[in-house]
């Protein structure tokens, strides 16, 4: 699996870099938190950024339904200097417009007892997934 990354990552012309920026990005992040006066309260500004920050790992999955078998490749951001941040960011207007989740649906059952009230004869729910093969 380490020879298919190595080929993604040379055939997509990514910059080898010399040394590694994570400790003066995390120098950065932690200026403008520290400079922030409005968004983040002055007591809890050492919760929004990574204590230890890391570089960010690769993991590379196979398009089998490829000719070729190239990989789709997934990073792990868990220990990016910025995850924190980016999770009180994304909160922020969640806290003042919440989301009802009016149209999600938990799971098919939970559907079908939903709705099965409003109908008097036989209810079918229709296969959202195409690609799955039906029994006849």
């Amino acid at each position: 699996m380490k020879a298919v990354i190595k080929v993604f990552l040379e055939n997509n012309s990514f910059t080898i870099l010399e040394t590694d920026p994570t400790n003066s990005f995390q120098r950065n992040v932690r200026k403008k938190i520290n400079y922030s006066k409005t968004l983040i309260r002055k007591g809890g500004k050492w919760k929004h950024y990574n204590q230890n920050a890391t570089v960010q790992t690769i993991k590379g999955l196979l398009k089998l339904h490829k000719l070729i078998n190239p990989i789709r490749p997934l990073v792990n951001w868990r220990n990016a200097p910025t995850n924190t941040l980016a999770k009180f960011i994304l909160y922020i207007p969640k806290s003042y417009a919440p989301h009802s989740y009016a149209f999600n649906v938990k799971n098919t059952k939970n559907n079908y007892c939903k709705y099965k009230s409003h109908f008097d004869g036989e209810l079918k729910f229709i296969n959202m997934y195409t690609n799955l093969p039906h029994k006849k």
